[in-house]
């Protein structure tokens, strides 16, 4: 996902990945396009409480990630969207 809007740190045009275990919390990978077209990693964020991370989303309220910890053996095993508040979720 490429970053259109700005919440907390994050910088429009990053490109965003999510990743993470089953049942340990997930990160996102912040990535930002540097003058020559190359990508240069810039942060990597942990999202504690989303143990099955499936994406993310981020608006002007702050950074929402999927958790599909039905499929995956999280815990608890519910698929929700968790909301994070900017600097909240280091």
């Amino acid at each position: 996902m490429i970053a259109a809007t700005a919440s907390g740190d994050v910088m429009p045009g990053e490109l965003l990945v999510t990743s993470g275990l089953n049942g340990a919390s997930g990160t996102i990978h912040r990535y930002r396009r540097l003058d020559y077209g190359g990508w240069v990693l810039t942060a990597i964020d942990t999202m504690s409480g989303a143990d099955a991370i499936e994406g993310v989303w981020i608006d002007h309220t702050g950074i929402r990630v999927g958790n599909d910890a039905a499929t995956h053996s999280g815990s608890p095993p519910l698929n929700r969207i968790g909301h994070y508040h900017a600097g909240a979720h280091a």
